[in-house]
C-alpha cells in the first residue's frame, strides 16, 4: 500500500522474506520497464529485455502471434488500451500501477493493481483552477527531481514542455547543465538553435552533443 504515496518511475524487485514471495511492482504509468521469465525452477528478470537472454532457460524466440495482436502493428484502428505484452515468447512484463506476487514455494502468482487514472474531474472548478492547479503540481514535481546530492543535468529539446522545465528547476538547481541532440533535424527545425537562446537567456550552460547516422556513443561520451 506504500506504492500509493510514491510519486515518480520506478520498478522495484522486494524478496518478502518471511512469506517466501518475490514481489515486483512498476510506477503508476508504467514508464520504467519491468520484465520477467519463469520455469518451474526459477524466475529472472530485469528492465530489460536483452538481460533475460543472458540465462539460458529464456527463449529466445520472437512470438509472430503476440506482435500482430497488437493493433499499432497490424494497422488496425485502436479504441481501448491494450495490456502490454513482449514480443518474446516467454517474455513477460509486469504491468503499470501493479505489485506482482510470485510464491517460491508453490508458484503462485498474485497481481494488485494499487492506482487507477482518475475519470472524474471536478465540474465546480474553472478552466483558470484546473490550469493553477496544474502549475502548482508541475512545480512541485520539478522541485521534487531538483533535490539531489549529485550534479543535475537536463535535456533540452527546444520544446515548449522542456523550457519550462528549465524555467521551473533554474530557481532550485544550483550549477544545472543542459543538453540538446544536435542533429540535421534539430537544425533545420531551429530546437537546436532554440534550445541555445533559451539557455544563454537564463546564464546557463547548454551542451550540444552530435549525433551523427551511424553513431553510437560510448559511455565516456
Amino acid at each position: 500500500d506504500f506504492l500509493r504515496d510514491v510519486r515518480g518511475m520506478f520498478a522495484i524487485i522486494l524478496w518478502d522474506r518471511a512469506r517466501g514471495q518475490l514481489v515486483l511492482a512498476r510506477d503508476r504509468f508504467g514508464i520504467k520497464p519491468l520484465y520477467y521469465h519463469r520455469t518451474d525452477q526459477r524466475i529472472v528478470m530485469s528492465s530489460e529485455i536483452k538481460a533475460l537472454f543472458a540465462d539460458p532457460t529464456t527463449p529466445r524466440r520472437f512470438a509472430w502471434d503476440r506482435a500482430l495482436s497488437v493493433p499499432l502493428a497490424a494497422a488496425a484502428p485502436r479504441f481501448s488500451p491494450e495490456q502490454m505484452c513482449t514480443w518474446f515468447e516467454g517474455v513477460e512484463s509486469v504491468p503499470a500501477a501493479t505489485v506482482l506476487r510470485v510464491d517460491l514455494r508453490d508458484g503462485r502468482t498474485t497481481e494488485h493493481r494499487y492506482w487507477e487514472l482518475p475519470t472524474e474531474a471536478d465540474e465546480s472548478t474553472s478552466a483558470e483552477g484546473f490550469i493553477e492547479r496544474y502549475g502548482d503540481l508541475l512545480e512541485e514535481s520539478v522541485q521534487d527531481c531538483a533535490t539531489a546530492d549529485t550534479e543535475l543535468g537536463l535535456f533540452l529539446s527546444g520544446g515548449i514542455d522542456s523550457s519550462i522545465v528549465l524555467a521551473l528547476a533554474r530557481k532550485r538547481a544550483e550549477g544545472l547543465h543542459t543538453f540538446t541532440a544536435l542533429s540535421g533535424g534539430t537544425r533545420d527545425n531551429g530546437d537546436a538553435e532554440h534550445s541555445s537562446w533559451l539557455a544563454r537567456q537564463w546564464g546557463i550552460p547548454n551542451h550540444q552533443v552530435l549525433f551523427e547516422p551511424g553513431l553510437t556513443p560510448t559511455p565516456e561520451q
